[in-house]
């Protein structure tokens, strides 16, 4: 889980099986969120909402949805085959 900027796992320690419909092949383990996890997201989200410009810097933002755009593109041939399962 992606929380104020940091990869984390669950508060909890539990993952559970990320399983691909089309072969049933596990792919990987994910965090198995729970409701300790969300509170932290949720205030992470409510910090950078009232203490950073996010919300009123409209130039920042189309400059992380850019990035996110060209790295997707950038991994797309190994993403293809996972989002079309």
């Amino acid at each position: 889980m992606l929380i104020n900027g940091d990869l984390v796992d669950a508060s909890s320690g539990k993952t559970y099986p990320n399983i691909n419909p089309a072969t049933e092949e596990v792919m990987g383990h994910v965090a198995d969120a729970g409701p300790e996890d969300m509170a932290a997201a949720i205030a992470a989200a409510r910090k950078a909402f009232d203490e950073t410009d996010w919300s009123t810097n409209h130039a920042l933002r189309a400059r992380c949805l850019e990035q996110l755009h060209q790295a997707l593109s950038d991994l797309r041939d190994e993403l293809r085959p996972v989002i079309a399962a």
